[in-house]
């Protein structure tokens, strides 16, 4: 019995030098300084959504998209106002333009209650002939 124990306090010791012998020479990991994910868009060069709002709660929204230049033949942005309520994102009102050109732009004002989170959702879509590529842009979000 007395053997039986010394064995197993003897592989016990051994198995908890294991990791700590592995770990020493392990270096730490280094974290990246700038974001590496990055959208990966055939035919949309950016798209982008501000919100901002002013002490009075008039909302300024703000998107623009644009499409290769040599290729696009139009783009659509609609962006949806939407306030926070919960877990759930509700939409308080949708702007929408169209434009038979590369670049197409939003820029709408509407005046918002306090005591709310806001935010815009854009989705922007850039047309080459039949095909089409779609992507979805969130702005800030301002509490006011």
């Amino acid at each position: 019995m007395k053997r039986l124990f010394a064995l197993l306090l003897c592989f016990s010791l051994l198995l908890s030098a294991v990791p700590a012998a592995f770990a020493a020479g392990a270096k730490p990991l280094a974290l990246p300084t700038e974001p590496e994910i990055t959208p990966l868009w055939e035919q949309i060069s950016s798209a982008r959504a501000v919100l901002s709002v002013n002490e009075s709660g008039r909302a300024t929204v703000y998107c623009s998209a644009q499409g290769t230049a040599s290729s696009t033949t139009k783009v659509k942005i609609e962006a949806k106002l939407q306030r926070s309520w919960g877990l759930f994102w509700i939409t308080e009102e949708t702007f929408t333009v169209e434009k038979d050109s590369h670049i197409a732009s939003i820029n709408e004002s509407y005046t918002v209650e306090s005591g709310h989170t806001y935010r815009i959702k854009a989705t922007v879509t850039v047309y080459n002939g039949t095909d089409s590529e779609s992507a979805t842009v969130k702005s800030n979000e301002v509490e006011y």
